[in-house]
């Protein structure tokens, strides 16, 4: 495997259990991502980028085929090594936010660090930066009833990014927010992309995505049938 493959997908089949049949989400997926890639996994509902997407970030396994994510065989793998990659080197956005409505603006975000055991002076400066990033200094001290939706997935951007992982995972990101808060997003994750080097992989239909990314992979049915490069002159 290349130095800077960040994933790499041999062979892989998903199957779900049907009453007494299966159903194959993933088709034979054999794929490599690099460093620094702002991919989309494209398609309609029910063509396997979901799936395909939680299977990367360990969040569900393959029934067959190998998958190797930061260089770590995920299929040998029990959950808490799984987890313990996630908490480190990944961040995750949802359409959902996820976002703890007990907490301010500034605990969600922090709340990696302190999984991660970071000391409280380096979490200060680190969460500063992250909601620094995404434009939401002067909400530091909200909590998401007080936020409107594009500040929530603000919020949720930062804390993904907060311990400066390599690889971030985001489903469907901007399916709750209009165009203008849409665009906005994708601007702040652009911008990251360049400055940090770290890769996204995206799971999406929003054609609103699909002009920022740099590599779209098309699905359907549970098959890859299109993998093409876009060169950005403007972004």
């Amino acid at each position: 495997m290349e130095n800077n493959t960040v994933i790499s997908i041999q062979n892989l089949i998903k199957r779900f259990p049907v009453g007494s049949e299966f159903f194959t989400a993933l088709k034979d997926i054999t794929l490599d991502l690099h460093k620094g890639e702002f991919t989309g996994l494209v398609g309609p509902s029910g063509s396997g980028k979901t799936t395909l997407l939680n299977i990367i970030g360990g969040l569900d396994s393959p029934t067959e085929g190998k998958v190797r994510v930061l260089n770590q065989p995920l299929n040998n793998t029990n959950h808490n090594e799984r987890a313990r990659l996630r908490r480190k080197y990944m961040g995750f956005i949802f359409q959902s936010y996820n976002l703890l409505p007990v907490y301010t603006v500034f605990e969600n975000v922090e709340l990696p660090l302190i999984l991660n055991k970071m000391n409280k002076e380096d979490r200060i400066q680190k969460v500063n930066q992250a909601i620094e990033w995404v434009g939401l200094t002067n909400k530091r001290n909200s909590k998401p009833n007080m936020l409107s939706g594009g500040e929530c997935q603000r919020t949720a951007i930062a804390r993904a990014l907060v311990h400066d992982p390599v690889l971030v995972m985001a489903d469907e990101p901007t399916a709750n927010l209009d165009a203008e808060n849409s665009h906005n997003i994708m601007k702040i994750l652009t911008k990251l992309n360049k400055e940090l080097d770290t890769s996204f992989v995206f799971a999406t239909h929003d054609e609103k995505i699909m002009g920022y990314l740099k590599r779209i992979i098309r699905l359907e049915d549970g098959n890859i049938v299109d993998d093409k490069k876009i060169k950005k002159e403007n972004i």
